[in-house]
């Protein structure tokens, strides 16, 4: 779920919760977007604040091609998005690049801007909230050095059990931006292509 969102320079949907000032994208970009998973732990307010954060989910401001996948994960009653990025590859000049195989000019150019892909989301201390967190948390087994599973460490004192699957090389795994070769862009596209998937195959099985 978007909690809240604001457009950068570039035109890039970046997904920001409401308490957090802009100056965390305009400045040094570098904000704790992961930190070792915790256990869940008992939270009583899960029910209300799943309601809650639904009735203010903002649809129009999830990205296109995580849309239907976020819909999914808000139907299990053990699990509420807080946000989300399909994650963004974004040219020098600060033009979004749809396709980085159809970016040839990168190739010779060297770096791409790349903007973390990731779901953040709160999961109950439940049966269901139990297999759906062993579930998520495998999907860092895809490609460990660019995948990585924990805790939503800035949502946890307002949210418990948040947790955040993020595609990332693991050298910038505490960064929400990095420059990466052209050669390495490519290969964390499809790193992220493959973990959606495999989000939406764990989701047939609920």
């Amino acid at each position: 779920m978007v909690a809240g969102s604001r457009n950068d320079s570039g035109g890039v949907g970046l997904r920001y919760f409401r308490s957090l000032d802009a100056a965390h994208w305009q400045g040094s970009a570098v904000m704790e977007t992961f930190i070792p998973r915790k256990n869940l732990v008992i939270s009583p307010e899960f029910s209300r604040q799943r309601q809650n954060m639904l009735r203010e989910l903002e649809k129009a401001d999830i990205d296109p091609p995580i849309s239907s996948l976020i819909a999914r994960l808000n139907a299990l009653p053990c699990c509420f998005t807080i946000q989300c990025c399909h994650g963004h590859f974004v040219s020098p000049a600060g033009d979004l690049i749809q396709s980085l195989a159809t970016a040839a000019d990168y190739q010779q150019s060297g770096e791409v801007e790349y903007r973390i892909a990731y779901i953040a989301c709160c999961i109950e201390n439940s049966a269901g909230g139990k297999i759906l967190l062993a579930a998520l948390e495998q999907v860092s087994d895809l490609e460990p050095q660019y995948v990585q599973f924990g805790s939503a460490g800035w949502f946890w004192d307002q949210y418990p059990n948040s947790y955040v699957l993020q595609v990332e090389p693991e050298r910038f795994a505490c960064q929400d931006t990095a420059l990466l070769s052209y050669r390495e862009a490519c290969l964390v596209e499809e790193v992220r292509d493959g973990v959606f998937n495999r989000l939406r195959d764990i989701l047939n099985q609920f």
